[in-house]
């Protein structure tokens, strides 16, 4: 059995705040995670402008957390652009964008020419489904992801099928083939499957110990 607290102890954490709820919920949410100390937050855009006044003199980093579901064809990069940058003026210190891998090389290209505008002073997290990258894509991930100069790589699993997802043999090619010199640091948002959090941790610790200070892992925070 997982000693939860202990595990918690050990790992830097993330607070992932689930969308939708009212002005109450968001306001409870974003005190609990200001008194836990959690310095990294991750909401839904439309949360961004009511939990920024209960957040703005706490030294946490929100995040807002976008999704490319449309490719990276027509009008889906400049909707995704006009998004980020009303959840910047709105407190957001950053965004996570979670896409398909496929739409990687598409999303770093449409984006690295105007990166540093975009992001000037902002954080960028990119996020995919571990579950989509096979041990010959990740090269390719890296290069990437030091194209659009990410400052992290968050990696999700939002279907767990047990033995047959894999993860641990993922994240065992992973930790094989990273490069001992990446400047991002690297997140997971894997909920509250603490199973997977500590196969995660353990293995990280076990094969790339020098990359342990930039690892974190999100958990859910509900407002109670």
């Amino acid at each position: 059995m997982i000693d939860t607290d202990a595990l918690l102890s050990e790992i830097k954490t993330g607070a992932w705040c689930a969308g939708g709820g009212d002005a109450g919920d968001l306001a409870r949410a974003a005190s609990r995670i200001a008194d836990a100390n959690v310095p990294m937050i991750s909401v839904a855009p439309s949360s961004i402008a009511v939990m920024w006044p209960w957040l703005e003199k706490m030294p946490v980093k929100m995040l807002g957390r976008f999704y490319l579901e449309t490719g990276t064809d027509g009008g889906g990069i400049s909707d995704l652009t006009r998004r980020m940058n009303a959840a910047f003026k709105q407190g957001a210190a950053g965004a996570q964008v979670f896409l398909r891998r496929a739409d990687l090389a598409g999303f770093v290209d449409n984006l690295h020419l105007i990166r540093d505008d975009l992001f000037f002073n902002k954080y960028l997290a990119v996020g995919m489904d571990i579950g989509e990258i096979d041990m010959d894509q990740w090269a390719t991930v890296f290069e990437l992801m030091d194209k659009i100069r990410a400052d992290a790589l968050t990696l999700i699993m939002p279907d767990d099928a047990g033995d047959a997802s894999d993860f641990v043999g993922r994240i065992y090619g992973l930790m094989t083939v990273m490069p001992a010199d990446v400047r991002w640091q690297l997140h997971f948002a894997l909920g509250n499957n603490f199973l997977r959090i500590e196969q995660a941790w353990r293995l990280i610790q076990k094969m790339r110990p020098r990359i342990s200070d930039g690892v974190r892992f999100f958990v859910n925070y509900e407002p109670r």
